[in-house]
Parts: C-alpha cells; structure tokens; sequence
C-alpha cells in the first residue's frame, strides 16, 4: 500500500470510528478491509466498529459481532474487580480514586464494552502506595510473571509501582502516587496542586449497589488531556477522541476558566487547545474564550492532521518511532548520553526485557552476559523496526508534534 492510500485508509478508519456520519457510502466500497481490520485491532477499535451501524463485509461484521461480545463479558469482570478493590483498599483504610478507562467505561460511556481497558488505574495518596501495592498483591495470591522480578519496597520514582494483578487475575491494577512523572519543576508545582485540588473535588459513581469513588468530570478531563498528549503523544489511538468526545457531550457543570488556569499552571495549555480542537470544538466555542486568539490560529489543518496520523499509527513500529524522535531532536551534547543510557540499560531494564520475552529474569552471566543476551535479543528487532519506521511518516508526526507543543 502507498502512503497516500494508507493515510486515507488511516484517515476513514478515524471518521469511521468517531464519526460515522460523515463517511459515505463510496468510501467503503473502495475500503482495503483487511488493513482496516488489522489497525482497528491493534487500536482496540472492533466494538466500537460493531456499534458505528457502517455497512461492513459480512465476514468481518460477524469478527466485530464477537470482538463486541467479549469486551461485554471482560467488562463485567472488571466490573466486580473495581468493587472489590475499593473494598480492599477502604478494609485497609487507604483512600482511593479510580482513574482514566476505569471511570470511563462504567460510568461515562453508554455501555462498558465501548471503552477499552489494558488495565486498572488507581490512585492513592503518596505515603500510601507501598501499602496499597502490598495488599493487592498479597489479595491475587501471585505476582505478574514479567513483573515478579521487580523490587516493590523502592521508592515511587515515576506515577506508580510495578503492576499487579487484579482479584480476578484478569486484568493489571496500577497503583498510583502521582498523576504525572516527575519533570520541569515549574510544572511538577502546578501537577502537586492538580492533585491536591483532585481529592478536594472527588466524586463518585455507581456500579450496581456499590458506589466508588472517582475525579470529577472537570478533573477527569483534564487527567485525559495530559495522559494523551504528553504521556502518549496519542499514541494510545482514536479512544483518546472518544473519551474526549463522550465527556465533553456529558458537560457535567464545566468551569473552563478554572480549567484554563488549570492546564497553565501544569505548563500543558497548547496540549489542551490541541485535544479539544481534535475532540470537534471550533475555535469559536465558548469553552476557549479565554485561550489566546493566536494560539488557536496555531492550531491549523496540518496540524490537527499530524495528531490524527499519530492515533491510527503502526503500533508495531511506535517503540522504535519514538527512540527515532528522541534521537532526531537530541542536540549534539545530549545525543551521547541518550545513545549511552539506551546502549547500556540498567540490571533491571534488561531482567524486565527478559521476562517479557518469556525468559528467567537472573541474568546469565552476570550484567555483561546480560547485556549481550540484550544486545541480541533487541539489536536484531530494533533494525527490523526502523526499516520500516524510515519507511514511514511516523518520526515526523512525533517531532512535528513535540515542536508544536514546545512552541512560545
């Protein structure tokens, strides 16, 4: 396929997972299936597709019928997993808001199926996380294989501790201590009173009899921005507009100047202009009537369309983009100690590649004989992968997106 039909491909799986209405009939009927069942896939998109009423082949539709069963029934289960968590955690006097998909899919979307889940967020205040890590590990009987070699007594270093397995054993729980890694100290002032404010606001949500506590929906919002574009540059797909589109169609008692200052203080107000105009805001909605008139004149067609190529994007490919983008935009200083910091991991970094790729965590040989099981192991794949991702627009949608974001 030429990039130029794979970025209308990429461009009719968007609109046909966030807008169906605007995909016509002729635009289906030259769809490549098999390419948009394979990114839909690997987006976590089928039961979205199954819901969207778009004509599909009838092979697929009966794909995307089964895909939409099973998220139903894998819900449920993390359904009885929230409530039991937050049993856990109050039996253990552990304060406690669920975050992110959690909130999301059992509260917010119409039905649960429709947002997808890799795992469990939960946030706890700081002093609390080693307990709170501790009694859900102890509650699942048995750690994450390619997680058991971890040590969970360290310090918290990013936003939480090493995963671990839910009461089902069905899905990952993340405990969390803070909302965002550490970074500018400007901004880690202004995230510190994001969070503070967060408890103030909380809220809660109901699942059956039971009600859990949660962000409210401003606060939500906000944790949804700053989780899609600067921790994943939306590399986390579509279901980043999704969980925009659903909560701002809920406009549950919206404060957008508090917001605003709000998102200034985290030093992630473009971040915010950007994500709300990709959401279907126009730049004349009243929620960026304080937003600066040329920061939203910055937000133009190319723009909005790099983001978009950055949701539907290879996710075979995404690690070694973004070891391409951070080498691309390393001055000449700072490429050295990256290539170092890459070339020559931590113990634990290659003890964690280790057992992901199914292997006991000790390392042969000591350090030197793992980091040549390493450079074997990664090297090879690693060149695989940039063939294709030189082959690709991927490194510069990332770069185009950093230097947009970074821009005064």
């Amino acid at each position: 396929m030429t990039d130029t039909n794979e970025a209308a491909m990429a461009d009719l799986l968007y609109r046909m997972a966030l807008d169906p209405d605007s995909v016509a009939p002729s635009e289906l009927a030259q769809a490549d299936w098999n390419w948009i069942e394979t990114r839909a896939r690997a987006h976590r998109l089928l039961p979205l597709l199954y819901t969207s009423g778009l004509p599909c082949p009838e092979d697929l539709t009966e794909r995307l019928n089964l895909a939409y069963r099973k998220a139903t029934m894998r819900q449920l289960r993390i359904g009885g997993d929230l409530v039991q968590i937050s049993q856990l955690l109050t039996d253990h006097g552990i304060p406690h808001l669920f975050l992110k998909g959690a909130v999301l899919a059992h509260h917010w979307y119409p039905e649960p199926a429709l947002r997808p889940m890799r795992d469990i967020d939960v946030l706890v205040p700081l002093d609390k996380v080693q307990k709170a890590h501790a009694a859900l590990r102890a509650r699942a009987g048995r750690p994450i294989p390619r997680y058991a070699h971890l040590d969970t007594e360290t310090e918290l270093t990013g936003k939480h501790l090493p995963p671990v397995w839910s009461p089902s054993r069905k899905i990952a729980v993340e405990v969390h201590g803070q909302l965002w890694g550490p970074g500018d100290p400007a901004r880690d002032a202004g995230v510190k009173a994001f969070t503070r404010a967060l408890w103030e606001r909380a809220e809660s949500f109901s699942l059956g009899t039971v009600n859990l506590p949660s962000p409210s929906w401003q606060d939500l919002l906000s944790h949804v921005i700053l989780h899609g574009v600067y921790d994943h540059e939306f590399n986390i797909g579509p279901v980043f507009i999704r969980d925009l589109r659903v909560l701002l169609t809920a406009q549950a008692g919206a404060d957008w100047p508090a917001f605003w200052d709000q998102m200034r203080q985290m030093q992630a107000e473009r971040g915010a202009v950007l994500a709300l105009r990709l959401a279907g805001l126009q730049a004349t909605h009243p929620a960026f009537a304080l937003v600066p008139r040329a920061m939203l004149e910055e937000v133009t067609t190319p723009v909005l369309a790099n983001a978009r190529a950055l949701m539907v994007q290879d996710m075979s490919t995404r690690h070694e983009a973004l070891i391409a983008a951070d080498l691309a935009g390393q001055t000449a200083h700072g490429l050295l100690g990256y290539l170092a910091h890459r070339a020559f991991p931590t113990r634990q970094r290659i003890a964690t590649r280790r057992a992901v790729a199914g292997l006991p965590a000790v390392l042969p040989g000591g350090y030197l004989g793992g980091w040549l099981w390493f450079v074997a192991h990664r090297g090879a794949a690693f060149l695989r992968a940039q063939s294709a991702v030189r082959a690709s627009q991927q490194v510069h949608h990332l770069s185009e997106l950093r230097r947009w974001l970074k821009q005064v």
